[in-house]
């Protein structure tokens, strides 16, 4: 039997102990919320076991996804089915064991493989042997009679916080088969197959996992000219006004994001100016990614992206810059406040809560961007920008809903950009050493993730990066010697105030050291290190916080 075989076993069983187990509701009193939690979730265990196992073309049916995975990544693929199918064998035994009696056996008799069955395939074959396996188990249990006094005490002292665990351990191993899923087919060789891209757009499976968005971004990315002429986003510059309301342009912008508040029409939204470099042969290749830019943050996200959705773009030839525009999500005073000015904001006291949860969006919003072969390229405190709720009495910062600006030209990270010269420290300190001054190699993933290591460092000492030296890094002698300054300031002040892992988080962000050898060229073992190494950790310190 082949591992994916396998994986599509352990699929069907999950749903079979799901509809066994916890149709109970008398007894068992959370089965409501194990059930809704469920469905919440995106269902990946039926649809990503199609998604493997669908022949990527119809000349050659043994070519599945699956099957261009190396062995270890198949190996792990069916670890995690199985590790799905335990977690759902124990709530079989929990539930039918003790209270087989209550529990409607219908939906098992009416349909055992409710999900070998998904949008795009008919039932696997794997079915009528998960059925037989199934029947076993239950009928080699000893049920104990669910309306009796002893199993209602039971379930109140004991099971009951069993089966909240299940459920804890259950939603937590949906949610990483789903990622896992989603990066492995995006992130992969097969991310890079524009034809393969589109027929993943169109398919049910897709869809019924969420990933038809995230796809999308994936092939604009791919087929550049064509998301350009999808998006049609270009409007004229004096489309663009201030209302007297308002203010002046001046006194709507944030100093520290340069994001202003502007109208479009009737409506009010955030816009943010970029400047054209010098230069005829660089300006006309900046105007073309101007317009890609704009049609990539024009598109529907996943949340976790973190960022707002543009609505269109300027090009103000006479000023040598282009004016993004993007809405304003509902709900939010048009007042954007910097995550640089709450830093040097000595009111601002957010909590270690606050720290923690801020870490985790913007880990994960880079590992959206990084997902879908895109680089941001100028990640910084200065443009990750808030909103204030319209309708809290408090009006608080919500520290976990950040948004990201200031994407540079941004292009599929791929392509080769030496970049332009710079040199403010101010910006250069979130810039890898590599690329401060003259660029002399091309942007990367790791590029971005030693930016975001700099503004954890900021979050975690809450303190603006380059105020943690008095003489704000003047004495620095070269761009490695900026990065050994902002190690030291990890190792010795951070762990006092965000604890050992935050620390350790910081340092490899900072070092780069993630112990890849020969990764693939879209960074496949790079982008799950860091999701494991990074965002996995800061999540589960979050949980407790």
């Amino acid at each position: 039997m082949s591992g994916l075989e396998v994986a599509a076993i352990s699929l069907t069983v999950v749903e079979q102990i799901l509809k066994l187990g916890f149709l109970t509701t008398e007894l068992v009193r959370t089965a409501k919320d194990f059930d809704e939690a469920r469905r919440a979730l995106p269902r990946p265990a039926g649809a990503a076991n199609q998604l493997l196992s669908t022949p990527i073309s119809s000349q050659d049916d043994q070519d599945t996804p699956f099957s261009r995975f190396d062995a270890e990544i198949q190996s792990e693929i069916v670890d995690m089915f199985e590790q799905l199918e335990g977690i759902m064998s124990n709530v079989y035994r929990l539930v039918w064991g003790r209270y087989g009696d209550a529990v409607d056996t219908a939906p098992y008799q009416r349909n055992s493989v409710e999900w070998g069955s998904t949008p795009d395939n008919s039932p696997s074959q794997s079915s009528t042997f998960l059925s037989a396996t199934l029947a076993g188990r239950r009928s080699s249990l000893v049920r104990s009679p669910s309306s009796s006094t002893l199993a209602k005490m039971r379930w109140a002292w004991k099971d009951k916080k069993k089966a909240e665990q299940l459920l804890a351990d259950f939603n937590d191993m949906n949610a990483a088969i789903y990622n896992q899923i989603k990066l492995l087919l995006l992130s992969s060789t097969l991310g890079r197959d524009l034809e393969y891209c589109r027929t993943l757009e169109r398919s049910g499976n897709a869809k019924a996992l969420g990933l038809d968005s995230d796809v999308r971004l994936r092939i604009m990315a791919l087929d550049e000219q064509s998301a350009v002429e999808q998006a049609k986003l270009e409007i004229e510059p004096w489309s663009i006004t201030f209302d007297n309301d308002l203010g002046s342009s001046a006194s709507t912008r944030s100093r520290d994001t340069g994001v202003s508040i502007c109208k479009l029409g009737t409506e009010q939204v955030a816009l943010e100016y970029k400047t054209i470099p010098v230069g005829k042969a660089i300006q006309q290749t900046v105007v073309a990614r101007a317009r890609q830019l704009a049609a990539l943050l024009s598109q529907d996200k996943d949340p976790s992206f973190r960022v707002l959705q543009c609505c269109g773009y300027a090009h103000l030839a006479s000023e040598n810059r282009f004016a993004f525009l993007f809405r304003i999500p509902s709900g939010y005073e048009p007042q954007p406040i910097s995550l640089l000015g709450e830093l040097k904001n000595r009111k601002s006291r957010p909590s270690l809560g606050d720290k923690f949860r801020l870490a985790v969006v913007l880990a994960s919003s880079m590992a959206q961007l990084h997902m879908v072969q895109w680089v941001h390229k100028s990640f910084r405190s200065a443009k990750i920008v808030f909103f204030r709720p319209s309708d809290s009495q408090r009006r608080a910062i919500e520290f976990d809903k950040p948004f990201i600006f200031g994407f540079e030209y941004s292009r599929p990270e791929n392509d080769f950009t030496a970049g332009v010269q710079s040199d403010d420290i101010e910006n250069d300190i979130y810039r890898h050493p590599d690329r401060q001054g003259q660029p002399s190699r091309p942007f990367s993933k790791i590029h971005d993730i030693y930016a975001l290591g700099v503004v954890l460092l900021e979050i975690g000492l809450w303190q603006p990066a380059i105020e943690l030296e008095q003489n704000q890094f003047s004495t620095a002698t070269d761009p490695h010697g900026v990065q050994k300054q902002l190690q030291k300031h990890a190792a010795r002040r951070l762990k006092d105030k965000v604890g050992e892992k935050y620390t350790a988080i910081v340092q490899r962000c900072l070092s780069g050291d993630f112990s890849v050898d020969h990764d693939t060229k879209d960074d496949l073992k790079l982008q799950r290190l860091f999701r494991e190494e990074v965002i996995s950790v800061l999540e589960k310190i979050t949980m407790y916080i």
